[in-house]
């Protein structure tokens, strides 16, 4: 699942850019489009040669190359990320598809094998072992197992199941959904600490698993390299509340009994109706493939505003185990 990205906008162009200011942009790209050249120079001096565009030349061509620039020196991917989705739009509003087209080549020739994502700067399935990841996944899926979890392949990870049968080649991160029993929106974020005392006390995790900075998910790092997102899944009056993507829009029997979908030649846990999921977090055209697509983020805050609002004061108590542990030591002093 793609992360919260703070927007940031291309700067309005006010003229149109020079013989000299292009010469500019293209000197820059055969220096970033050779890599022995680019580690040859540091940052603040190609920068400084960026910087030779008049304000008032600046706007979309040299925003591309600021994030060509930041993904090379491996600075900023966040706001590359950002400038990156936001100049993709303007250029498709613009009707500038070969200017898009050309700008995400040069790109992915600068910075290959790694891509930008939503994520920022990433190695993509596509460049990793991908049987290794799943072996991983299915790891997990028996860790969460063992300890009394239901859980199933969630968001991008689903999507690459059912539609290529392994991961997606872009994406850079593992998506899984795992049920938590809470009588009452109260407990969520209880539900959602025992899970990850849990995790970290059975002592099998590389390192210990640990929140996202940006919601209710917890994250698992794996063998092969992947950081694995757990969702949590909660069940109202018998419709299924699923962060960020389902509100209600899921009945239990489009989920449960669980079914499988290969992933990989694997056979991972998958919501029984595992195509209605994902018209509801990709929309209906969830079938064509979209590398560059991002989740409408506001609008889930907008519906699990109640929800968020819990799990954040949730979150700053400190966990059962830490409490127990603080108990004891009270005791002993």
């Amino acid at each position: 699942m793609a992360q919260l990205i703070r927007p940031r906008t291309p700067p309005k162009q006010r003229r149109a850019l020079s013989a000299k200011s292009w010469e500019v942009l293209h000197a820059l790209d055969a220096t970033l489009l050779d890599e022995e050249k680019a580690k040859r120079r540091d940052y603040k001096s190609l920068r400084k040669e960026l910087n030779q565009v008049p304000r008032a030349e600046r706007g979309l061509d040299w925003a591309e190359r600021v994030v060509a620039l930041y993904c090379v020196k491996r600075l900023r991917t966040g706001r590359s990320a950002a400038l990156k989705i936001n100049i993709r739009e303007a250029r498709l509003a613009a009707g500038q598809i070969a200017e898009l087209d050309s700008f995400l080549e040069r790109l992915r020739k600068m910075i290959a094998p790694f891509v930008l994502t939503n994520h920022g700067l990433q190695l993509p399935f596509a460049n990793r072992d991908q049987d290794e990841i799943a072996r991983d996944l299915l790891g997990v899926f028996d860790l969460l197992e063992r300890l009394g979890y239901q859980s199933f392949i969630n968001s991008g990870t689903l999507l690459g199941a059912v539609r290529e049968g392994q991961f997606l080649g872009h994406d850079d991160d593992a998506d899984l959904a795992v049920l938590l029993e809470a009588n009452s929106d109260e407990e969520l974020p209880d539900r959602l600490q025992e899970l990850l005392d849990a995790l970290n006390n059975d002592g099998s995790l590389l390192k210990p698993a640990w929140y996202h900075k940006n919601g209710p998910i917890l994250k698992i790092l794996v063998g092969s390299g992947i950081e694995v997102d757990l969702f949590p899944l909660w069940m109202r009056d018998g419709k299924a509340h699923i962060w960020p993507h389902t509100y209600g829009e899921l009945l239990a029997e489009d989920i449960f009994p669980l079914s499988t979908q290969t992933l990989c030649g694997a056979a991972m846990p998958a919501p029984k109706n595992a195509e209605k999921m994902l018209e509801l977090n990709y929309g209906a055209g969830w079938r064509q493939p979209d590398p560059d697509y991002f989740f409408p983020w506001n609008d889930a805050k907008l519906r699990f505003a109640k929800e968020l609002a819990i799990f954040e004061r949730g979150r700053k108590r400190p966990s059962l185990f830490s409490r127990l542990i603080a108990k004891l030591e009270r005791k002993t002093t």
